[in-house]
């Protein structure tokens, strides 16, 4: 499940995009498809700039919209109870007019987690 809210993140990021709202539809869609036992925390993801973790941040409260350029790590991650966090993380670059693009190679594995 973190791949996929990975790529639809990525989807997301565009010129013009507001950060709280990726993070209400990628919340949306982790609330419609998960189980109960799954937690989603409260950041889906950073800007990279000048310092490591800098804004604006895939979470609520940030509403300047995003410009080409910027880059971002995706890092959506899920608590399994009993077992931990998991999750992927990547780094993207906001384009012209397309989906953000890796910087940082595909989100692919061949690890798959059943709970």
């Amino acid at each position: 499940q973190c791949i996929a809210l990975e790529k639809m993140t990525a989807e997301l990021l565009r010129p013009g995009a507001v950060p709280t709202e990726i993070y209400e539809k990628i919340l949306a869609a982790v609330t419609r498809h998960s189980a109960t036992a799954y937690e989603f925390l409260q950041i889906f993801g950073h800007s990279i700039g000048l310092t490591m973790d800098e804004a604006p941040v895939l979470a609520k409260g940030f509403n300047d919209p995003i410009v080409p350029g910027m880059t971002f790590a995706i890092e959506p991650q899920i608590a399994l109870e009993g077992i931990g966090l998991i999750g992927t993380e990547n780094t993207y670059e906001v384009t012209e007019d397309s989906a953000a693009k890796s910087l940082t190679g595909d989100c692919e594995t061949g690890l798959e987690i059943n709970y």
